[in-house]
């Protein structure tokens, strides 16, 4: 996975290539947005039953697009201020 700021991100798999769009933001601070995007995507593929080598393989859109989406509301923040689930869940609906 490459992470790609305001662009986004793509991930390369098996599967074949995957990118997709970052939500527009105002952004404040990068700190922490590395770590969030990881946990994001941890979080994503938990949720969809793929927390496994074979689901990093297959990656679900709904992983990556978590994982984006996680990074982006760090960046709104000072430091490294990770958001909640209930947070990225809501962000998430409105995208």
């Amino acid at each position: 996975m490459v992470t790609r700021s305001e662009q986004g991100a793509v991930a390369f798999t098996k599967a074949g290539e995957m990118a997709l769009p970052a939500p527009a933001i105002k952004m404040v601070d990068a700190v922490g947005a590395g770590d969030a995007f990881q946990a994001g995507l941890l979080e994503g593929l938990a949720a969809a039953g793929q927390l496994s080598r074979a689901g990093l393989e297959i990656l679900p859109e709904a992983a990556l697009r978590q994982a984006i989406v996680t990074g982006a509301l760090t960046c709104q923040r000072a430091g490294a201020d990770l958001p909640g689930r209930a947070e990225v869940l809501a962000a998430l609906q409105k995208i």
